[in-house]
């Protein structure tokens, strides 16, 4: 059975639960996805983040997607139990914007085509002036974006090499592509593909 939080996060009662425990406070450092299944590279990713900062960051699950149907009661449940002892997030905020909104100052942890997503105008129907609003509301939140290299495609991306807003790139820190890079991604191991052919996370910000 759903616990009584999950209800009042579904029916708009509250902005966001935080699981397993009620009484964790807003994250410094999130990592937004939406596990289906977690992954190693979630988990390294989240590694790589404590031994830098000395803290663990949160994961934040959000029932709502851009562009994927909302999950079921059933859904949900199935995923945070895949989580243990780690902090999460749920929210109904399915954009970087609404993320922020949620969690003003908070360090995204995200792939590098998660990033170059954020900055396309057309996840926006094209419209450049809604890209640079949401830039500048995230910018006014005080967020940041942790990037990390993604091979995709067979090829290597990261910072250095995305044609981003230059508003944006100012939010972003890159982690070194020989430090840390994410080679698989939830679709794959859904899919039973290879890796560096999907990605996970919001598709706007």
């Amino acid at each position: 059975m759903l616990e009584p939080r999950l209800i009042q996060l579904l029916a708009g009662q509250t902005p966001w639960v935080a699981h397993p425990g009620a009484s964790a406070g807003a994250p410094s450092l999130l990592l937004p996805g939406s596990f289906n299944p977690l992954h190693q590279g979630h988990l390294e990713m989240a590694r790589y983040a404590e031994r830098r900062w000395g803290e663990s960051p949160a994961f934040e699950l959000s029932v709502v997607n851009v562009d994927k149907p909302r999950l079921t009661t059933e859904e949900i449940e199935r995923r945070l139990q895949q989580f243990r002892r780690r902090t999460v997030f749920v929210t109904a905020a399915p954009t970087f914007v609404e993320k922020a909104v949620l969690f003003p100052g908070v360090r995204f942890l995200v792939g590098a085509d998660t990033i170059a997503r954020a900055g396309d105008v057309r996840y926006y129907g094209g419209d450049a002036l809604a890209l640079q609003n949401a830039i500048a509301r995230l910018a006014g939140a005080g967020c940041r974006f942790v990037v990390f290299a993604r091979s995709v495609a067979g090829r290597l991306l990261h910072l250095e090499n995305l044609d981003l807003p230059d508003r944006l790139r100012d939010l972003c820190e890159q982690t070194s592509p020989g430090d840390f890079q994410v080679d698989v991604s939830s679709t794959e191991l859904r899919n039973g593909r290879s890796p560096q052919e999907d990605s996970d996370g919001p598709a706007e910000a």
